[in-house]
């Protein structure tokens, strides 16, 4: 009995281990296979976030003929990105090493177009200080964080409400003065 419990015991853990091990190499592969095609990229621009706004960032600048990369962390949203012919790194905007793999040493700009300000005040800090020279356009959901925001180093800070109501204002005006 003990022989058939301590078997028993072995070939659970054995699985596991050999689950993790596959998990970690795939994890850890994957992402050195995806940091070795992203280092070509130059002179680039990186989109951090996915959603409606970073998935319009990136079709403007496709339509410009500008190489673009969105950086998305929901597997689900990714894989539609990529259906949609978008170049997407799978990673979290949050981590330090996702602007090793994006390259950020070599874009030209990158959006922050994380629905949370304070997302977004991460994603400033961490590529100002993968790339000093980066031009870093944020979007910001409150008003009283666009000090905080340039503080960071945030070269423009956009508020999307206020964009789209002034866009809004103009054009209901414009098509009085006819």
């Amino acid at each position: 009995i003990f022989l058939l419990f301590l078997s028993l015991f072995i070939g659970v853990f054995a699985v596991y281990l050999f689950e993790f091990i596959v998990a970690l190499i795939k994890s850890e592969f994957g992402g050195v296979i995806y940091m070795a095609q992203t280092l070509r990229f130059r002179n680039h621009f990186i989109v951090c976030g996915g959603g409606r706004i970073g998935e319009r960032i990136a079709s403007m600048l496709k339509e410009k003929g500008e190489k673009t990369l969105i950086v998305e962390g929901n597997e689900t949203r990714a894989l539609e990105l990529k259906k949609l012919g978008f170049r997407v790194l799978k990673e979290s905007a949050l981590e330090e090493k996702t602007y090793k793999m994006a390259n950020a040493k070599m874009a030209r700009g990158l959006f922050a177009a994380l629905g949370q300000d304070v997302d977004n005040f991460i994603v400033v800090l961490n590529a100002k200080e993968a790339n000093k020279n980066l031009k870093v356009i944020t979007r910001c959901n409150l008003i009283r964080n666009i000090k905080k925001f340039k503080e960071l180093g945030a070269d423009e800070v956009v508020l999307p409400e206020i964009v789209g109501a002034d866009r809004m204002v103009y054009l209901a005006e414009k098509g009085k003065k006819k």
